[in-house]
């Protein structure tokens, strides 16, 4: 007999005969008359038991004959990792349970849900041991309904709630998601279960509720008027948390600011972030890599087939950027025209901004999910920013070696995050961050960070994010061996520099290795000696440095990599400024040609050990293609602009001009 675990709740049997799932408004298994029921457990659960359990003999035959590591018939890579074998070289890997060298269940962690398929009486070899006290009382659920909720303008919102069967009154977790409310139901019935009653709203202009889609512009208003209709609704207890990732993530904060005094909690994942600093306009530039986001959320539901494309490269070269969306669509869309039409921050997108509009935010509890490689990365380091300064006295921050999609890789692009990248519990900490928030209301301070190192591939703790670090500057010209005053490029807005990403992924920060980029003639680099010891990197990098165009405007995209005794180049942190920019994103001030500016650039945060023998580079350019929209270098807004003018490009470094990075450093 197997079972299946979904967030630490049995939810499917397996023996010889029959298969049983959980009907969770019964609380009672039910057989599964599917033809094929992997596609169920799949769609619900993100594993298909019975081929696993299928091929349980092949699996330990290999794993009998094995050391550490095994190559399967299907060409999976595993390694072994204490009781588990890992799966590698590939996403959303499910990994191998033993004890005493035999199988006994599977593994899927991702960063929503984990899913355990496991012989029955070897729980307690797996995470679930985490869910004991959790699962003491687990309800059957009850659905209330679907109620069209009005917002402060008259506007209805399509808002289902589900309630604990048999409890009147309890504490409320709330998620507002543009994707469609009915997707999150089986990941977030669990809550119900566990004693909270549970509302799921389609955001305005999405799905069945009412009003225009623009992205981000009415979510803390709506956010403010949601909390208090379940506040005063009589399932409520007056205590309500949010969870939530990415656009999810981004109404929390909105929400938050409204200080609605029923939002006691927030389980924030890979959150979106301000306008100018995060996405459309990262530094300031209109972001290419996240169109395949804009293609899928162009009609009233998400559409993702939409986002896969072969002809991207040729679509994102069209001219005017604006017209791109309608040639790959064959229709408008009006969030893009908007957005090209704003290319400053202007009112339109600085009242989205939930940072730049925090003052009536209270303390509240407050959990932060991200990585290291999420392209929302910078919407995670306003959170954090909004933590330290408003000085919260209860938060929990995880930060991974993670895509946006996060907790379901150990290798990207060639590139090793390690054996440890994927985590088993981070479904354990949602729960656990509610329990302690919600109902047993914890006393005092919670200060507690959880980050992964690059260098060693292994998990930190630490009070406060950045640890306490000494910030370290390293001179372009003394440490990185810069030789004259100036280095200089030139940038032709035709043919920026690669990105390397996959447009359809909607994944735009991955991890990678630059040194064939590096060579490129548009593209310059400094670069320190061999070091003759580790170095631990901790933090916000922050780039500091003096640079002169004979363009009015251009950009300037900065990369901090480690160089590998064999030559690879792997990005590490990286951002983007707009030079217009260079004062704040409200005010634009164009360059005078040749003049000399001086620059700072706050990277995506990491935490890397550079290894001995390794070396640190800072590598700049001008373009990124498929990650933003190159600059056309006119100072004219560049979603119209059909003329585009090669920059020559200085970066300055002597001693009038010190160019340097500074080095957030742990002591060893």
């Amino acid at each position: 007999m197997f079972k299946l675990y979904s967030s630490g709740i049995p939810v499917g049997t397996f023996d010889d005969e029959t298969i049983g799932i959980l009907d969770v408004f019964t609380n009672n298994y039910i057989r599964c008359e599917e033809d094929k029921p992997d596609e169920v457990f799949i769609r619900k659960y993100r594993i298909a038991p019975v081929y696993w359990i299928d091929r349980i003999e092949e699996l330990q035959n290999r794993i009998d004959s094995a050391d550490m590591e095994f190559v399967s018939e299907n060409g999976e890579v595993f390694q072994k990792n204490g009781n588990f074998w890992c799966g590698r070289n590939k996403m959303n890997p499910v990994d191998i349970i033993t004890v005493d060298g035999l199988i006994t269940g599977f593994i899927s962690a991702s960063r929503d849900i984990v899913s355990i398929l496991i012989s029955d009486g070897f729980e307690d070899s797996t995470p679930l041991k985490n869910f004991e006290k959790l699962n003491e009382h687990l309800y059957a659920v009850e659905d209330k309904g679907t109620f069209m909720v009005e917002m402060h303008d008259k506007i209805r919102l399509s808002t289902r709630v589900f309630i604990p069967r048999g409890k009147n009154i309890s504490p409320v977790i709330l998620l507002r998601t543009p994707y469609g409310k009915e997707r999150y139901t089986d990941n977030l019935l669990p809550f119900v279960q566990r004693g909270y009653a549970l509302v799921l709203q389609d955001t305005r202009g999405r799905e069945d509720s009412e009003g225009e889609w623009i992205p981000s512009k009415f979510e803390k208003d709506d956010g403010d008027a949601t909390l208090t209709w379940i506040g005063e609704s009589d399932f409520c207890n007056g205590d309500i948390g949010m969870i939530g990732s990415s656009y999810s993530g981004y109404v929390q904060w909105a929400a938050a600011t409204s200080g609605n005094p029923y939002l006691k909690c927030l389980v924030s994942i890979v959150t979106s972030g301000s306008p100018f600093v995060d996405l459309p306009y990262k530094g300031g530039c209109l972001m290419s890599g996240t169109l395949a986001w804009a293609f899928a959320m162009s009609g009233r539901k998400i559409d993702p087939s939409r986002m896969m494309r072969e002809d991207w490269d040729e679509l994102l070269s069209q001219r005017p950027i604006a017209s791109i969306v309608e040639n790959g669509l064959g229709e408008k869309v009006s969030f893009w025209d908007l957005w090209c039409k704003n290319d400053t921050n202007n009112d339109f997108w600085q009242s989205q901004s939930w940072y730049d509009n925090s003052e009536d935010m209270r303390d509240i509890a407050v959990m932060v999910v991200s990585g290291w490689y999420d392209d929302d990365n910078m919407g995670t380091s306003e959170a954090i920013d909004l933590i330290n300064e408003k000085m919260f006295a209860k938060y929990r921050i995880i930060l991974g070696p993670w895509l946006h999609q996060g907790n379901n890789a150990r290798d990207i692009n060639d590139i090793p995050l390690g054996i440890n990248a994927i985590r088993y519990d981070l479904d354990y900490q949602y729960f656990n961050w509610f329990e302690e928030h919600l109902k047993h209301k914890s006393e005092g301070t919670v200060k507690d960070v959880e980050y992964y190192n690059m260098g060693t591939m292994e998990w930190k703790k630490a009070e406060t994010w950045p640890p306490e670090i000494i910030n370290t500057p390293l001179y372009l010209d003394k440490d990185l061996n810069a030789s004259g005053e100036y280095t200089e490029y030139t940038f032709n807005p035709d043919d920026p520099a690669p990105h390397i990403i996959d447009v359809s992924s909607n994944e735009a920060s991955p991890p990678g290795d630059y040194q064939e980029i590096e060579k490129r003639d548009d593209v310059i680099t400094f670069t320190g000696n061999e070091l003759s010891e580790e170095l631990s990197v901790t933090g916000d990098i922050l780039f500091d440095f003096y640079a002169s165009s004979d363009c009015v405007d251009t950009d300037w995209v900065v990369r901090i990599n480690d160089v590998f005794p064999d030559g690879r180049s792997v990005k590490i942190a990286e951002n983007i400024l707009r030079a217009k920019f260079r004062e704040g994103f409200i005010k634009p001030r164009l360059l005078e040609k040749d003049e000399v500016y001086r620059y700072e650039i706050r990277m995506s945060k990491i935490a890397n050990t550079f290894l001995k023998g390794h070396r640190i580079r800072i590598m700049i350019t001008s373009g990124a293609a498929g990650y933003i929209f190159p600059n056309p270098n006119t100072g004219n807004n560049p979603a119209f602009e059909l003329e585009y003018r090669t920059a020559h490009q200085k970066i300055h470094h002597s001693e009038k001009f010190p160019s340097r990075v500074i080095l957030p450093v742990i002591e060893s």
